[in-house]
């Protein structure tokens, strides 16, 4: 086989690897997206669905947790959030609130325990009134 076969061979493996790899990319976008957590409303997530719900937000670390646990949408909007903290095994408090404030987005009421946000408008009131 001359260098033109060998080329025309190498390119043919090279179209054939792109094709599996987007091929593969597509599923695992299907498979983490997932059709039917799109399309159900957040109470009727399956544990599956949550983990791949906190997988996309990139709480990877808790999705074993999240499948151990089986907790699905409406029972995540419903336990208080220091029994959720228990149950994945959250350790660091910034993963704790983005698991809290994306929950509130989901339609968990807020935590009366958390402090209430200033918003930007309001924050320059509240400096002048505490001088």
């Amino acid at each position: 086989m001359g260098l033109r076969g060998q080329l025309k061979t190498l390119n043919l493996f090279k179209s054939m690897f792109l094709l599996l790899f987007l091929s593969t990319i597509q599923l695992l976008k299907i498979k983490t997206i997932g059709w039917p957590r799109s399309e159900l409303p957040f109470p009727q997530w399956t544990s599956d669905d949550i983990a791949s719900w906190m997988h996309d937000m990139g709480l990877h670390l808790y999705v074993s947790e999240v499948q151990r646990w089986n907790c699905r949408g409406q029972q995540l909007l419903d336990v208080p959030a220091a029994e959720i903290e228990k149950e994945l095994s959250v350790k660091h408090p910034l993963h704790k609130k983005k698991i809290v404030l994306a929950l509130e987005a989901k339609g968990r009421p807020q935590d009366p325990m958390s402090p209430i946000p200033i918003l930007p408008g309001k924050k320059k009131n509240c400096i002048l009134q505490s001088l």
